[in-house]
């Protein structure tokens, strides 16, 4: 496979074993140890931990409320006079000529960092210097190309970073990625639109594989799982690609992968839906992670969305999806629970024939990136 996508090496690592790698990290940190407490008067250690505190890494701009920080950001950016460095003088002559052109080229600001208010406390915990944090970042799948409108450009858009720790399973990252054809409902509800439904596309196909480095890690946990990377590796075959192997995902730890971080990988599950993935991280715990091991896996950082609102009221979330309503202008038409009943039912009795769907959406996570809307 490295012959056919070879040129994803140009921003990948290496094979790095993340095991092997922590461990002899560990040794040369350990013997390049030094006690400063012991070598340093009481005074002089307190000056040099101040000086060297992370908080000097932050600016002044950085404590200004988001709002008026967003603002400033949009204006010229202040270069110092007194640098001769190239890069600035470049700038300068940049941003003279016309300074509308500025716009802040941050890597993660497209990102949002998920900020849970009460981690977890109990016990087992990690062991700072000892546990492993790797950062795995989950892409969008792509969207599918209609052969009669014309192919564009497929762009990667980023759905969230999750971080875990190296001793959990590849089926733990599993269980914590979100997409929508996990949450989606497939059961047509207009006769009974209150009636609970406590199942979703997750709890029915439950089948998927992460594929990394030739080799695919299914998921066997579920009698009804099935092997979808068989008819993968036999096509392959067919066109002497290979050879690839097979592994069961819970019983593969995160730290004992050999990957390239940097370099594309693939999951997927509901049958034909794909999630590029990346590994993007990995670092010893520290002091300041969440200290309980039920913390993780955890979503990190996700891509703000924008929430869709109701066709009718255009102001409540969507929750439903109606299709084949005669008395709609649109077809499908989007609704919020409460235009969905008052709508189309009387009495609790559905007015004319029509079929209605229950919107996918993960409540928990949209509560933190979600996208307010522009009033």
């Amino acid at each position: 496979m490295d012959a056919v996508y070879n040129s994803y090496n140009a921003n990948a690592t290496s094979k790095i074993n993340i095991a092997e790698y922590f461990a002899r990290y560990r040794e040369l940190i350990g013997s390049m140890s030094i006690d400063l407490k012991g070598k340093l008067g009481k005074e002089e250690f307190e000056n040099v931990s101040q000086n060297c505190s992370i908080n000097k890494l932050i600016t002044e701009e950085y404590l200004l409320p988001p709002m008026i920080r967003s603002a400033q950001q949009k204006t010229t950016p202040r270069i110092p006079s007194n640098v001769n460095l190239q890069t600035l003088s470049c700038l300068k002559e940049k941003y003279s000529n016309d300074p509308k052109v500025y716009r802040p080229a941050l890597k993660y600001q497209n990102e949002t960092t998920v900020n849970y208010s009460q981690p977890i406390e109990t016990d087992p915990k990690i062991i700072p210097g000892e546990d492993i944090l790797v950062y795995i970042r989950i892409y969008h799948p792509f969207r599918s190309q209609n052969h009669e409108i014309p192919k564009r450009r497929m762009s990667v858009v980023l759905n969230h970073v999750i971080v875990m720790l190296g001793h959990q399973t590849l089926a733990e990252l599993r269980d914590k990625i979100d997409c929508v054809s996990d949450l989606s409902c497939t059961i047509e509800s207009s006769e009974n639109p209150t009636e609970f439904l406590d199942t979703n596309n997750r709890d029915t196909y439950k089948s998927s594989f992460f594929y990394i480095e030739n080799t695919f890690y299914n998921d066997t946990r579920h009698e009804e799982s099935k092997n979808n990377s068989e008819p993968i590796i036999n096509w392959a075959k067919t066109r002497k690609l290979g050879p690839f192997h097979t592994e069961k995902m819970e019983d593969v730890r995160v730290d004992s992968l050999t990957v390239r971080f940097g370099y594309p990988w693939v999951f997927q599950h509901q049958g034909n839906c794909e999630h590029l993935i990346t590994f993007s991280d990995a670092r010893l715990v520290n002091c300041n992670d969440h200290s309980a091991v039920a913390n993780y896996p955890r979503i990190f950082r996700a891509r703000p969305v924008k929430n869709a609102y109701c066709l009718m009221c255009i102001e409540r979330p969507i929750h439903w999806i109606v299709i084949g309503n005669d008395r709609l202008p649109h077809d499908p038409c989007h609704f919020c629970h409460q235009c969905f009943i008052r709508y189309n039912y009387i009495d609790g009795k559905k007015i004319g024939t029509f079929k209605a769907y229950r919107y996918p959406r993960d409540t928990e996570i949209l509560k933190f990136v979600t996208m307010k809307k522009k009033t």
